[in-house]
């Protein structure tokens, strides 16, 4: 969380120095709805990767590499998982993708008060 922080205040102040619109609240709500879509796009991507279709894919992955090293003896059939062995292992490594809702949210919300203020 603090370094979303850190990147969501370098950026803004980077913005409010480089932008060339000449009022401020513009650039609060431009700096604001780009990182707030950029929050959002990666917190969708996230969701998706830890989709059910995306897991049965992974496992037919999975299965076909385990196949190709029993094939070639570098692996035992014992060690082959089963689907259900295989998604309890995957969800341990399940992305957590609730903090980028927690910025990308406020800082839409944020950046469409400050766009009607400006107007």
């Amino acid at each position: 969380m603090k370094i979303l922080s850190l990147i969501t205040i370098v950026f803004t102040l980077t913005y409010l120095i480089a932008s060339k619109v000449s009022l401020l609240l513009f650039k609060l709500s431009n700096a604001f709805f780009i990182l707030g879509i950029t929050y959002l796009i990666i917190a969708l991507i996230m969701h998706v990767k830890n989709v059910g279709l995306f897991k049965l894919i992974r496992y037919n992955n999975y299965k076909k590499k385990q196949k190709l090293l029993i094939e070639k003896g570098f692996e035992d059939k014992d060690s082959l998982m089963e689907p259900y062995e295989f998604f309890n292992k995957d969800n341990s490594n399940k992305w957590n993708n609730s903090i980028f809702y927690i910025f990308s949210i406020p800082l839409l919300c944020i950046s469409v008060l400050l766009a009607f203020i400006g107007k």
